[in-house]
């Protein structure tokens, strides 16, 4: 069983066929625990942060993508990730290109992938 630069195991030509179904489980587990996707609903607290809390945590901070899917109370949201940690993010929300203020509900679409330790 060969492994890739950041640790990922794959099969060797010269592994036995009968190895193979554990190769696969082994990559697919070692590939698995790198990252996360999910949504969270969250309510905005002061100057528009939002924290979203992940359901796992990860051995090192993760680099996070995120979107968000809606927020109530209007219409012209947009945000972006503050920062992320092993068991989650923050998010700033913007209205009209201000910040928003405390109480605002949204839902942020997330992809975590994290980071080989």
């Amino acid at each position: 069983m060969g492994t890739t630069a950041g640790g990922l195991p794959y099969p060797e030509p010269t592994d036995p066929i009968a190895q193979g179904a554990d190769a696969i489980k082994n990559l697919a587990t070692k590939t698995e625990a790198r990252y996360l996707s999910g949504f969270a609903n969250v309510t905005s607290a002061a100057n528009g942060v939002c924290t979203v809390t992940f359901p796992a945590a990860f051995p090192s901070a993760p680099n996070v993508i995120a979107v968000l899917q809606f927020s109530t109370g209007g219409t012209d949201f947009t945000g972006y990730v503050i920062t992320s940690t092993t068991t989650g993010f923050t998010y700033r929300l913007f209205q009209a290109g201000a910040l928003v203020g405390a109480g605002v509900a949204a839902r942020i679409n997330y992809l975590a992938i994290g980071v080989p330790a």
